[in-house]
């Protein structure tokens, strides 16, 4: 998968929300072995983690990583804030 990453600058607004996801998100990787790959060294892909998205992918952009959605057509979307705080919830639960 080639990674467009035209994103925006990484807002410190949503920074401790991005960093909480990820950290749970590593924490899920390490700890039951759920399935991640890299697309390149600036992006990981990681499957079925989420129920709403098919898979979450994290963007390295200027040393932070922005969380992304990639849908069935592989177009990558910025996850809504609303959703990201859902998502931050309900990792922390697992």
């Amino acid at each position: 998968m080639e990674t467009d990453c035209n994103y925006n600058s990484f807002t410190d607004t949503n920074a401790e929300l991005y960093i909480n996801v990820v950290e749970c998100l590593r924490k899920l990787i390490r700890e039951r072995g759920v399935k991640s790959e890299f697309c390149d060294e600036n992006c990981l892909k990681i499957k079925n983690i989420y129920p709403k998205f098919d898979e979450i992918v994290l963007v390295k952009k200027n040393d932070n990583l922005i969380l992304v959605n990639q849908d069935a057509q592989c177009s990558l979307s910025f996850i809504e804030f609303e959703d990201l705080c859902r998502i931050s919830d309900d990792l922390s639960k697992l």
